[in-house]
């Protein structure tokens, strides 16, 4: 993910940090070790699950909405990416139509 976020912000000209994927991956990872936790208490039946459950439930929400912040500046990014390349590209020659005919090569 870390990839996806820095080759994405820059290919838009964007330059932010990674604070917002750190809390996404916090947030992850707590969510899995409490939800283990939960389960192997449970099948065990030694605790009380409530209060992991909570906990398990509090991190599954704040990994969720944290996913779907980062997928939207992604998207948001990648968007811009595409269109500087085609502002970059305006006021070029059009492709002819010859030119975009397959070569004899990739028949």
């Amino acid at each position: 993910m870390k990839e996806v976020w820095y080759g994405t912000l820059q290919m838009a000209g964007r330059y932010r940090g990674h604070t917002l994927l750190r809390w996404w991956w916090i947030a992850y990872l707590v969510h899995s070790v409490t939800i283990n936790y939960e389960s192997s208490s449970a099948a065990n039946a030694t605790d009380d699950n409530s209060a992991w459950a909570l906990i398990s439930t509090f991190f599954d929400i704040a990994s969720a909405i944290l996913t779907l912040i980062v997928v939207r500046y992604v998207h948001e990014a990648e968007q811009e990416a595409s269109y500087r390349l085609q502002v970059g590209t305006l006021g070029q020659e059009e492709a002819k139509a010859q030119e975009l005919l397959p070569t004899q090569e990739e028949y």
